[in-house]
């Protein structure tokens, strides 16, 4: 009986090690192929939040973990952020594909006033517009 019980033990072990899944790697982020329209919004929170909100497209369908990414570089109020993602893995539909991307920022914490958009192939700059606001 306990040659039994050691057995299926050992063989439950050996079953549970052989059936364990890997994910494939996830792809290194990218740049999109190219910005199409990039806008500033102040947000009514408390505390007020500045939206940048980019708009672009895409070589092939199924890119995830789009966002905006600053890249440090900032002068007079202009801040230059990357739109990035990560483009598929294995056989995809090859058709351009539209992509949103933001990126938040505390009103209070920023001289942000115009956000440079880059892309693979072009910039696109928003401007905040100080009147304009949204829920």
């Amino acid at each position: 009986m306990r040659y039994l019980l050691s057995s299926f033990a050992f063989a439950l072990f050996f079953a549970g090690c052989a059936t364990t899944s890997h994910d494939p790697p996830r792809p290194d982020p990218v740049k999109i192929l190219e910005v199409t329209s990039a806008e500033i919004v102040v947000l009514k929170t408390r505390p007020r939040q500045l939206v940048i909100k980019a708009t672009g497209k895409t070589s092939t369908a199924g890119w995830t973990h789009l966002r905006l990414v600053p890249t440090g570089r900032s002068r007079d109020g202009v801040h230059e952020f990357s739109f990035i993602g990560e483009p598929p893995v294995g056989t995809v539909a090859q058709v351009l594909t539209s992509v949103t991307g933001t990126y938040m920022v505390p009103v209070g914490n920023t001289d942000l006033r115009v956000a440079q958009i880059v892309s693979k192939s072009n910039r696109v700059n928003g401007i905040l517009n100080p009147f304009r606001s949204t829920r």
